[in-house]
Formats: C-alpha cells, sequence, structure tokens
C-alpha cells in the first residue's frame, strides 16, 4: 500500500490557518497548541527544519529533501518544502524508511536551483531541530558556507528535561507525549519538531524553581545557546542552595526486616500444580494464559526441591514459561514465611521482565502480598554527597555539564535514585562513576543524607524487609567475595540463564585493571589534591603542603608512566600478538614472557608502573592521617578524610591487581593482556582469572547452600547435564542430592521448522580463504533471495561477516533487500529495530547474536549459520583450559571444547521459533556437520530430530517446496 503524502494544496491549505492553534485541531491530526503555555516565554521567532538524506555524512551523502516552518508568536507564518535530486544514488533503506524514490525525485530540483530560497528563508532566523548539527551539516555542507544562525537543539533539551526517556529519537519522544503522525518525511519531522519544543517548553514551566535556578548554569558551561533562553523565564527564585532547600535529608518511616532465616518453609506441589493449571488462578488472572504441561511439571519439581533442600539442573525448551515455572512457588514460599529467596539473572532483560513484568502480575493473579526487592550493586545508585561535591567543583567539561543537568532534572524526582531510569550514554557511564555510590567514601550514619536520602541505605531496607529478592550474577558473586556481605541472608537460590554462570564466575572473580580505571582514579586524586589547596589547615601546615605537593608531582608523573605502559602494551598486542576477533585483541602472558628473554612485553614499564602507583599512594595516605587526625577533633574534617580514604582504597585495588599480575605467582589463574576499541576511546586492560571456577564455586556458594535451582533452555550437551555440571562446580555435590531434569520445549518443531545442512562449499582455512568467502557470500545471496529476506545470518568472526558483508550489501539492496550488518550498520538493539521495521532484510551478526534476540512473528523466517561456532581456541582463558585438561590427561576436544560449542548451537537454532505461531528454515553452510562423527553431537541437542542434507541447488529446492507446503497449510 502506497503511503499517503501530503501536495502542496494541502499544506498551504494547514498553513493558511495561520495559528498553531488552528493546525493543531484533532481533525488535522497534527497536535494540540495551549495558549499561555512556556513557549511564548523562550523563542519568540524561529524556523523548524529537517532534511531527509541519502546516509549519514555530509561529505559523501546529499540532501533528498528540505522542510522549513517559519514560527513568530506562536503562529505559522511561512513554509518552504521541497525534495531535492541528490547526485548520489537513493540506497535501498533510504527509500524504505522515507517513501522516497527514483521516480519521484527524476524531475526535483538539484540544491543549488534552491540555495537563494533557502538562504532567503532562514536569514536573520533562529534555526530549531532535531539533532539539528546533524541537519546544519548537510545544509552548510551544501551551501559551501557556514550560517551565522543561532541554533537551537530539540535533542539536547529534550536529554535534559527528559533524561529518564528511554529513547530521545524524535519519533520516540512524540509518541511518549501522544503525537500520532507520520516521520522520516521533511516537513512530517519539522512539525514533529514543534510539537516536541512546544511540550518541552510546558517541562520547563512545570520544573522546581529550585532545579530551574541551576539549570542555566549547567547548559553555559556546556556552550549550549538554551542557557540564555531559559534563564531570560520569569519566575524563577535565585541564590538558592537547592541541596539544603530541596535535597535536605527526610526521614523515613522505619520497616520491618524480614526474618525467616531459621524457619523452615514450605510449599504444597498440588497447590502449584493447580494454580498453573487451566482451571487455575493464573488463567483466571492472565487472558492470554495458556496450560503448559512442561511449565507444571518445572514448578513442582522447583518447589519439592525447595521443600527438600535440594539441587535442581532443569533445562526449559523454548515456550517452557520458566520464569513462572519458578516465581509460583518462591512466591508462595515467602508468603508462607519460609526463608527468603533470591533469584539471580544474567542479563538485564530478564531481570527487567520479572521485576516490571512477572512479579506483579503473578501477586496480582494469587492475591498474595509479597514484599519483593530488586537488589544491585551500589555503583548503579546516586550517592547524593558525592552529587553535591560534584556541582560545587564548578570546573566540568562541557559533556560533564549536559550530564550534570540530566541529572540535576532526575534527581529531583527519582525514588530510587537508580541509574536505570537515565538513558546513559558510553561517555556518560564513564561520568556516573563519579557521582554514585561505592562502599569506599559511604560515611554510614555519619552523612548528612544518611538515612532519608541515601539511595543504597533505602535499597538494602528493601532486601532486607522482602521475601524474595531479584538480582544479577555479578551481584550473587560479590557478595560470595565479600563473605555475604552483599546480599541479605537467604535460603532458596534460583540461578535462570545458568549457562552463563562460569562466564559471570571467570569474571566476577578474577582481576581486572585498565588504562580507564588508572585515569579515573587519578583525575579523581588530583581534584581531591586540587581542592585541598583550598583548604587551611587547623595545624601541620607546612607538612600538609608538602604532603599536596608531593602527590600532585608524583600523580603527574604516575600520570606518565601509566599511559607509556599502557600504549606500550596495547602496541605489543595489535602487532600481531595473541588472538584477534573483530576489534578485540587478547594476548596471553606465560612464564617466558616475565623471564626477560626478549619477547617484546613490557615489563619493565609495568614494574615502573607499580613503583609509581606505591609512592602515590604512600602520599595519599599521609594526607588521609592528617585529615583523619583533625576529624577527631573536629567532625567538619570527617567527609574531607572519607574522600581521601576512597581514592587510597581504589588505588590499592589497582595496585593489588598489578603486582598479582607482575608477580605471576598463582598458577590456578590465566594472565592476559586485552585491547579494543579504537582512537581515543581504546580500551587497554591487565586480566587475571581462575582457570577452574567449579571448585571455587563449589566451596564458596554451593557446599553451603540451602536449595538451589539453576535453569536455562540450553544446559546439556546430547541430553546430558555432565558438561555443566562439572564446569560449576556441582559434580561435587552428592549425586542423592542432586536432581535433572529435562522440559520438552511445547512447540511442535516438526511442523514448525526446517533444518538443512549444505555440504556442497568449502571449508575456511589459509588455503581456501578467498574461495570460502567468495563461495559463502554466493551461497548466502542465494538462500536470502530464496527465502525473500527476513533471516539473520549468523556468524563465528567479525572479519568475515565484514567481507560478506562487503559481498553481498549492493548486489542484495538492487533486488530490493537490505542488509542490516552487526557494528557496520548500528549496535544490537538499533539493527533489531531496523530488522523489524523493514519488511525485506537480511541482518548479519556475530557474538551477541547468537542468543538473546527474540523476533516472533514474520519477521524472522529464517536462521542461516555460517559456521559452527566452536570458540576461539587461542583466547587466553579457553587455551588455559584446554591446557588444564590436557594435562590432567582428559580429551580437551571432547570434553570441554565440543561441548561449548554444541550450546552455543542450540541457542543460535533457538533464535527462530519463538511462539507457537512460528515458521521458519534454519541452514546451516558449514560442512562438518553432516561429513564429521561429532556433527551427531551438535544434531542431537536439538529439539528438531529430522534435517535435510544436499549441496546448495538440492537445499534451495528443498526450501521452496518445504515453504510452499506452509503456505498452502496457512490458506487452508
Amino acid at each position: 500500500m502506497k503511503r499517503k503524502r501530503m501536495n502542496r494544496t494541502m499544506i498551504q491549505e494547514i498553513w493558511d490557518s495561520n495559528t498553531i492553534e488552528e493546525i493543531h485541531r484533532p481533525e488535522k491530526n497534527i497536535f494540540r497548541w495551549t495558549k499561555g503555555s512556556g513557549s511564548e516565554f523562550l523563542l519568540e521567532r524561529y524556523v523548524a527544519l529537517d532534511l531527509e538524506t541519502t546516509g549519514l555524512s555530509p561529505d559523501w551523502d546529499d540532501i533528498i529533501e528540505i522542510g522549513l516552518i517559519k514560527v513568530e508568536g506562536g503562529r505559522v507564518v511561512d513554509s518552504l518544502h521541497s525534495l531535492v535530486r541528490p547526485e548520489k544514488k537513493l540506497p535501498l533503506k533510504i527509500k524504505e524508511l522515507t517513501g522516497i524514490d527514483e521516480e519521484m525525485l527524476a524531475g526535483a530540483p538539484r540544491f543549488e536551483q534552491l540555495e537563494e530560497s533557502v538562504l532567503s528563508f532562514v536569514e536573520g532566523e533562529n534555526i530549531l531541530g532535531h539533532c539539528i548539527g546533524f541537519d546544519m551539516g548537510f545544509l552548510e555542507r551544501a551551501l559551501g558556507k557556514p550560517l551565522p544562525n543561532s541554533r537551537y537543539d530539540t535533542l539536547e533539551l529534550a536529554r535534559t528535561l527528559m533524561p529518564t526517556a528511554s529513547s530521545h529519537s524524535l519519533p520516540d519522544l512524540c509518541a511518549r507525549l501522544g503525537f500520532a503522525a507520520s516521520f522520516h518525511r521533511a516537513m512530517d519531522d519539522a512539525r514533529a519538531v514543534i510539537f516536541l519544543y512546544d511540550k518541552l517548553a510546558e517541562y520547563l514551566r512545570q520544573l522546581d524553581g529550585n532545579v530551574l535556578a541551576y539549570l542555566p548554569a549547567f547548559l553555559e558551561r556546556a556552550g549550549s545557546p538554551w542557557s540564555e533562553v531559559i534563564s531570560g523565564l520569569s519566575g524563577v527564585s535565585r541564590g538558592l542552595n537547592v541541596f539544603e532547600q530541596h535535597f535536605s535529608p527526610g526521614g523515613e518511616e522505619g520497616r520491618e526486616f524480614y526474618r525467616r532465616s531459621g524457619v523452615k518453609g514450605y510449599v504444597d506441589p498440588e497447590e502449584v500444580r493447580n494454580i498453573l493449571s487451566g482451571a487455575g488462578m493464573l488463567a483466571g488472572g492472565m487472558p492470554s494464559f495458556e496450560t503448559r504441561h512442561g511449565q507444571i511439571q518445572m514448578s513442582v519439581e522447583v518447589a519439592r526441591t525447595f521443600n527438600e533442600e535440594r539441587f535442581l539442573l532443569v533445562e526449559a525448551g523454548t515456550g517452557t514459561g520458566k520464569s513462572l515455572a519458578y516465581l509460583v512457588p518462591a512466591l508462595l514460599w515467602a508468603a508462607g514465611g519460609g526463608p527468603r529467596v533470591v533469584i539471580a539473572t544474567k542479563t538485564i532483560n530478564l531481570q527487567d521482565q520479572l521485576w516490571y513484568r512477572d512479579i506483579p502480575m503473578v501477586k496480582e493473579c494469587l492475591g498474595i502480598d509479597v514484599k519483593t526487592a530488586l537488589a544491585k550493586g551500589r555503583s548503579n545508585y546516586l550517592c547524593m554527597r558525592k552529587w553535591a561535591a560534584s556541582l560545587s567543583e564548578g570546573r566540568w567539561t562541557g559533556p560533564e555539564a549536559l550530564f550534570l543537568a540530566r541529572i540535576l532534572v532526575w534527581a529531583n524526582e527519582t525514588s530510587s535514585g537508580d541509574k536505570i531510569e537515565v538513558n546513559l550514554g558510553f561517555q556518560e557511564e564513564e561520568m556516573w562513576i563519579n557521582i554514585c555510590a561505592d562502599s569506599y567514601s559511604c560515611m554510614g550514619s555519619g552523612c548528612r543524607y544518611y538515612p532519608g536520602r541515601c539511595f543504597v541505605a533505602r535499597a538494602k531496607r528493601e532486601a532486607e524487609s522482602s521475601g524474595v529478592i531479584v538480582t544479577n550474577h555479578a551481584l550473587l558473586f560479590s557478595d560470595i567475595k565479600t563473605g555475604n556481605m552483599v546480599l541479605p541472608a537467604f535460603g532458596p537460590l534460583v540461578i535462570d540463564e545458568a549457562h552463563h554462570l562460569e562466564d559471570a564466575a571467570t569474571e566476577q572473580l578474577g582481576k581486572h585493571v585498565s588504562r580507564g580505571d588508572m585515569r579515573r582514579w587519578l583525575n579523581r586524586s588530583g581534584r581531591l589534591v586540587s581542592k585541598s589547596w583550598e583548604t587551611a589547615p587547623p595545624s601541620d601546615q607546612d607538612i600538609w603542603m608538602n604532603c599536596l605537593v608531593g602527590v600532585r608531582e608524583e600523580t603527574g608523573r604516575l600520570r606518565s608512566t601509566a599511559d607509556q605502559f599502557f600504549a606500550a602494551a596495547g602496541s605489543f598486542v595489535l602487532r600481531g600478538k595473541g588472538s584477534a576477533e573483530g576489534d578485540h585483541h587478547s594476548y596471553r602472558i606465560r612464564s617466558e614472557d616475565i623471564s626477560g628473554d626478549g619477547s617484546g612485553l613490557p615489563w619493565g614499564e609495568l614494574s615502573n608502573l607499580i613503583f609509581r602507583t606505591r609512592t602515590v599512594l604512600e602520599g595519599l595516605r599521609k594526607i588521609t592521617e592528617l585529615l583523619s587526625g583533625w576529624a577527631a577533633e573536629d567532625e567538619s574534617w570527617s567527609e574531607k578524610a572519607k574522600d581521601y580514604v576512597q581514592a587510597v582504597s581504589l588505588g590499592e585495588e589497582m595496585l593489588d591487581c598489578l603486582e598479582f599480575v607482575y608477580g605471576y605467582s598463582d598458577q590456578s589463574f590465566v594472565y592476559w593482556i586485552s585491547v579494543s576499541g579504537q582512537g581515543e576511546w581504546r580500551h587497554v586492560s591487565l586480566n587475571a582469572s581462575p582457570v577452574r571456577v567449579g571448585e571455587l564455586l563449589y566451596d564458596r556458594l554451593f557446599s553451603c547452600a540451602g536449595p538451589v535451582v539453576m535453569t536455562s533452555a540450553t544446559l546439556t550437551t546430547n541430553g546430558s547435564f555432565d558438561f555443566f555440571a562439572e564446569r560449576v562446580g556441582i559434580d561435587r555435590v552428592a549425586a542423592i542430592k542432586v536432581a535433572k531434569s529435562t522440559i520438552e520445549s511445547p512447540f511442535e518443531y516438526e511442523k514448525q521448522a526446517l533444518l538443512c545442512l549444505v555440504n556442497s562449499l568449502p571449508l575456511q582455512g589459509p588455503e581456501a580463504g578467498r574461495k570460502y568467502l567468495l563461495e559463502t557470500g554466493a551461497a548466502l545471496e542465494e538462500l536470502v533471495m530464496e527465502l525473500g529476506g527476513r533471516t539473520l545470518v549468523l556468524f563465528t568472526s567479525h572479519r568475515v561477516l565484514r567481507e560478506v558483508y562487503g559481498y553481498l550489501k549492493s548486489s542484495l539492496e538492487e533486488k530490493g533487500i537490505s542488509v542490516l550488518g552487526h557494528n557496520i550498520d548500528g549496535n544490537r538493539s538499533r539493527l533489531v529495530e531496523d530488522f523489524i521495521r523493514l519488511k525485506k532484510s537480511v541482518l548479519m551478526g556475530t557474538a551477541s547474536f547468537w542468543e538473546g534476540i527474540d523476533i516472533p512473528g514474520e519477521s524472522l523466517s529464517s536462521v542461516i549459520m555460517v559456521k559452527l561456532p566452536f570458540p576461539s581456541p587461542s583466547a587466553p582463558v579457553i587455551e588455559a583450559r584446554i591446557e588444564d585438561l590436557n594435562a590432567l590427561g582428559r580429551s580437551s576436544f571432547g570434553d570441554y571444547y565440543l561441548p561449548m560449542a554444541v550450546i552455543r548451537f542450540k541457542q543460535g537454532f533457538g533464535r527462530l521459533i519463538r511462539t507457537e505461531r512460528d515458521r521458519g528454515v534454519v541452514v546451516v553452510l558449514d560442512r562438518r556437520l553432516a561429513e564429521k562423527g561429532y556433527g551427531r553431537k551438535f544434531l542431537g541437542s536439538l529439539p528438531l530430530k529430522s534435517h535435510f542434507r544436499g549441496d546448495l541447488s538440492a537445499v534451495r529446492n528443498k526450501i521452496s517446496e518445504w515453504l510452499a507446503g506452509v503456505a498452502g497449510n496457512l490458506n487452508q
């Protein structure tokens, strides 16, 4: 169906109405204007601008449409709109996004023909736009000169005033604010900009006066023109201390603690069965509820595990509904007074699903009032004391000032202080570290924001008074590392996404220090010293000044030494040492590297780094001692002393890691250097992780744990839990205490899916590299055309992905199929959104796309695996574990390497069928699956027991035949 477009007559009719109030009538379906809203106090006159282009680069791409709307005093006074004929070919993705095609552009003017009209229209005007830098960049490039106009960005203002919006794109913001319209045409978007601007003005007028008084200072520091505009708002109180008056700590009613650790709990398995049955309470409260026998089976087994204080390993096939299967008995257990239950997940997506959807729904359906809590690490919460200190510094960079402006607005309205509420970018995550809570600088009850405005204390009280806690694997291991000082005492433990447990333990129980860690520590220490220069000590002034001078000088030397070491380490790795995947490179440190045999590893620089770090820490400790002594006599010095305690503690953590790697003394660990990213954002780190985490998990968690349920859709290999149990230490638990269960998926895979193995393509290898890439690209093109797009292609190598992407991009897009590449056309979430929106497209992804991608329905109809997902054998941790098994006389391939690949293979297969209505095809291009004996291990682990194998032509014919049969069945 062709999209309805507004012709010039329709547009003129709208503009002839003259006022924004008139054109926003419901029948015009544009937006509503409220007389007397904040806009009249902001920009009296402006031009809303939007451009559509062939791409993202002003240097390489062209304008294809321009839309300009002039507004004065709340009235539309003029407009200018035109399509623009580009020099560059129109990409398929742009045609699908905008609805503009070559036929529409054929008779359009070149931009040169519009130049005079555009210049005349914007002359002397303020220009308003969403991500205005993008539009102005293209406009000035096309004009061949910069424009003097003041420019105002609604994206910048929206990010500041609406910090909790999950997305700040123009369509998403307008949808959130109730503006239903079309987007991605110049005039549509220009109108949307006017609507958004109007709403943001209303937001400004509703802001707390104290917040509004502080906001212009941040924006001015950031160089934002909104600073002057907002400063002009009337009725804003001045000179207020926002922290004394608005953010002052308030009291909070006491809460009762959930004291159940010494009580034996019980949940009736039959009650659980009845609740999940077709006539049960969930069916009565959930309109979309479906009885699932596997879900009932799993839930009963979880209940029995709780009652009998045993261990349960349960693989629940896709579609089982495993979250409800463990939530029902967990909530009933807590409601009956049993010991606290902890549920730990790996991903934020599942954690959010449990917390925001599943738990409230189950509690409502069951009519039980069980207190639940979401437990996160301290660094997730805003520290009001550090936040206030950051504001008082006043020496912010432009990006820091914009970040603090957003936090200012958010801090005024948040009740949790949890950063997940704020849509932080990558750089902002780095800035967050300066204002988040941590154990080192926490003053506890001595803090003036404790307890009423301490978000960590509030979260801790919530957890201590809850019967069920939802957390993540990382915090569970933090609890283990600190001797159970993070989470309150608990009984039953449910670990979801348990196939990630070994990796999570490897990460969390290891040691890591990066160039970024060192820089952040040095920056924080430097700021402390700079502030201390302004402080007059009560005594020992000469000692005080000598300490400050010494630390300042040594900090400068350490910064230089750290940069030299990490630069040298990064260069060493990037010279081709070690392993590489995409832009991630790693080099495993071995004993011969530190024996001085001339390997090139910068071990001397590391020794210097350790020496300099010790020297700075000595100076910081002396300052801390002075401050602590003064604090003993005058409490006003306590906060300053705590800040230095934190700086010392952070430095000691990094020194411990540096010395641990340098010493290379613990042979139960693997040591390596990792390098990722490019340029200024290149990440270089030193790392050490345990080779065998199963032993650690058993000793620190499972040997003294209560009931434990470990579940995932992918725990077994060829029907056996042995691999998983050994890797995480469950094999050390007495067999009589461990139950194992496999819950079959309710989906009819034999009807819903077709599995095809192509056995005619070459294997990847140095001798067949070019041939492999060409034939793989050609095979993918044939298959994608046969499947009509809607295809997810899974790679194990980002290098191969890029090569094949380059081969397919132009040829497939000429045939009307868009090609989306991981880390080429965007990040994972953006690519999935584009893939769903584009009707005919192919999405090419690597590691993270093998799991966690949920695209039900017709958007995804096929998955193609280019290669069996064996991990890189040269990755440091993998290599060390292979060597460890070989040293024990075991088969590292059969006992470790192969099972890892099988589990990954199952995850990739699981991307296809997500509901009982899904239909689709899985194709594997790696002929080893058909030819090697171990191929049976892969195939035997799938829920689909039949498959078709043949050359590419035979597979294409089979797919065509199968798809025709599916279409016929659907039409019957």
